[in-house]
């Protein structure tokens, strides 16, 4: 990434996060957090599983969604509705937007819990709008955006309220 870039984000993060003691590695965890962002993360229903904190952890991280359940949550691999949405997989729908029965309960139940039961909101509903409208590389770039710490440039998680990699603090 040029040094312009980096600049820029770091300003657009200025506008909500007071920056401080920034740690003099912190273009190279842009730079390693940037990589994070991938699109084979987003969850059918739209949650980006690139911030959640089981995907976060250094050892044996959840691969997401999409990936084999060897460490994934137990309600992720076992009872999510979403996942194991039997309509969607007949018909071979990607995103659960594609469904003429979207948003099903399913989705609004996650809708519901990730807007208001966690320190940081995440909307399933607005994420696949945004992927719909703007293209996965333009919805990808913003959340690299939104949930990368102002502290030391790693990826957030939407569960905590402080960086996972530096403890500090985060706000979105």
């Amino acid at each position: 990434m040029q040094i312009d870039n980096i600049y820029n984000q770091i300003a657009e993060m200025a506008a909500v996060c007071v920056m401080e003691n920034w740690p003099s590695n912190w273009e190279q965890n842009l730079e390693e957090g940037n990589k994070m962002f991938k699109a084979e993360m987003i969850a059918p229903c739209g949650l980006d599983c690139n911030i959640c904190a089981q995907a976060l952890i250094e050892e044996d991280s959840c691969q997401g969604c999409n990936g084999p359940n060897d460490h994934k949550p137990e309600f992720c691999a076992k009872y999510c509705g979403i996942i194991l949405c039997r309509k969607r997989k007949e018909n071979g729908y990607r995103y659960c937007d594609e469904c003429p029965d979207y948003p099903c309960e399913d989705v609004m139940e996650k809708e519901n819990r990730y807007t208001s039961q966690y320190p940081h909101r995440e909307s399933p509903l607005e994420n696949l709008r945004m992927i719909r409208n703007d293209g996965m590389d333009a919805f990808l770039e913003h959340e690299r955006k939104q949930w990368t710490c102002p502290h030391c440039g790693r990826p957030f998680s939407v569960h905590d309220r402080n960086c996972p990699h530096c403890g500090k603090r985060t706000c979105v």
